[in-house]
């Protein structure tokens, strides 16, 4: 890589983690998100993504930094999972997933599948799917 490439590229890093900064706190183990969703009695929100992903990437970018879902974002344990890391291909494989990103909101004691999501969803799109699930872990 060249100087003058790196330094074009600096820029668009700076942005992406400020977008990631301001937006959704994930972690990025199920087992630890299990973990404080069973303490915290909070259904689990798992972003199942690849680094390969376009539109994860713009997910990160404009959707997931917007007040309206960082809001409703507070109510779950975000869970934002690698699916070429190998621990985390036999949960992806649980949930049958074929399409990236996907969502998958589970119960607190990650056993109840409250409801899941496929592709890239705009603010309203994940707003609704959010509300939903809060209203099925009720």
């Amino acid at each position: 890589m060249t100087m003058r490439s790196l330094l074009r590229t600096l820029p668009v890093l700076a942005v992406v983690a400020i977008a990631n900064a301001a937006g959704v706190r994930w972690t990025n183990n199920y087992a630890t998100g299990l973990k404080s969703a069973k303490t915290s009695h909070k259904p689990m929100m798992i972003d199942f993504r690849a680094s390969y992903c376009g539109p994860c990437k713009a997910m990160d970018r404009k959707i997931y930094p917007d007040a309206q879902i960082t809001g409703l974002a507070g109510k779950f344990v975000p869970v934002q999972l690698d699916v070429e890391a190998k621990e985390n291909q036999a949960l992806w494989k649980r949930f049958k997933n074929d399409t990236l990103p996907t969502i998958v909101f589970l119960s607190s004691d990650g056993k109840t599948v409250l409801g899941k999501s496929t592709g890239y969803l705009d603010v309203p799109g994940l707003k609704s799917r959010m509300e939903a699930a809060l209203k099925s872990a009720k």
